[in-house]
């Protein structure tokens, strides 16, 4: 496997959220100002196909990460060992960020 493809969470689907979240903005928007506007809102059923598009997406929630006490590089939170230099650390159990002492 290509060691550029570990360098970093997958760009592709970090992107992917960007856009998922920028849309679903955009169209709380656009409903916003149609109620405002006191205009029956013709966005239910882009809103609805929006919403299936995301569950089909199942992108989830981008991954927490940490440092890694040893090498001081970029690892998942509930990771108990570090993907680069191999030393074993206490995985957060709750997934977030541990702070460093």
């Amino acid at each position: 496997m290509d060691p550029a493809l570990w360098e970093s969470l997958d760009p592709q689907r970090s992107r992917l959220r960007a856009l998922v979240t920028t849309l679903n903005d955009a169209l709380s928007d656009l409903a916003a100002a149609e109620k405002a506007a006191g205009r029956a809102s013709s966005l239910g059923s882009v809103q609805s196909a929006w919403a299936d598009l995301e569950r089909s997406l199942a992108l989830g929630p981008e991954p927490e990460l940490r440092v890694c006490p040893s090498c001081s590089r970029s690892i998942l939170s509930v990771a108990t060992r570090c993907r680069y230099c191999f030393v074993k650390s206490a995985a957060d159990p709750n997934g977030r960020a541990q702070q460093q002492p």
